[in-house]
């Protein structure tokens, strides 16, 4: 009787290990819903950030200085506007267009002819020069673009002077520009500085070091 009462006993042991055993990982993961809700709920949350546009970068380049006043307002600027870009280039001239009537034999000669272009009405900005210190030669017009200087030609010819030409040449030396690159609102103070430069002049930015 006693042995199997002992036989019952173990048997209902076994019986509740199992049951603890297989019943065990519910409990467990029951216990955690909340935690679990809750992580769901972060998941939930999450948003991608996309990356934000950059600034779109401007230009402004600045001639009418000399190097070495380049150099000195580029580092003046330099630490005025720190988030700004700026660097001082070489810029190659562009060819002008003299109209000139050429050749005179000396400055009376020269002169004289000043006087008759004036009495048909072309007065502006007329010089006598010296060709080679025997020869003169007067000086009518001086243009950037040679569109501009042919249909002047055309024009004074219409008066009745032929004996003007166009003689292209080069603007005297390659001038520094002052570059400065960054956003607009970087870029703001930048007309106001170089107001304060006397013979500072806005140009284009070289296009070939890749204005944005």
């Amino acid at each position: 009787m006693a042995r199997t009462v002992f036989l019952l006993l173990v048997l209902l042991n076994l019986l509740a290990f199992a049951w603890v055993y297989l019943k065990g990982d519910d409990r467990i993961n029951a216990g955690r819903e909340p935690q679990r809700a809750k992580s769901e709920l972060a998941v939930d949350k999450i948003r991608l950030l996309t990356p934000v546009d950059s600034v779109p970068e401007s230009c402004r380049a600045f001639v009418g200085a000399t190097v070495v006043e380049a150099q000195e307002i580029a580092k003046a600027w330099s630490e005025k506007l720190p988030a700004a870009h700026i660097t001082v280039n070489s810029v190659m001239p562009h060819p002008v267009f003299d109209m000139v009537i050429a050749g005179l034999a000396s400055r009376a000669v020269a002169e004289a002819k000043l006087v008759q272009l004036k009495s048909l009405g072309i007065s502006e900005a007329l010089q006598v020069k010296t060709e080679d210190g025997k020869r003169f030669s007067v000086l009518m017009a001086t243009f950037t673009e040679r569109g501009a200087a042919d249909e002047a030609l055309k024009n004074v010819a219409q008066k009745g002077v032929r004996s003007a030409v166009i003689i292209q040449r080069q603007a005297a030396l390659a001038q520094p520009a002052i570059e400065v690159r960054g956003g607009d609102a970087i870029l703001k103070p930048l007309a106001e500085l170089a107001s304060l430069h006397r013979g500072l002049t806005a140009a284009q930015c070289d296009a070939a070091r890749g204005a944005p």
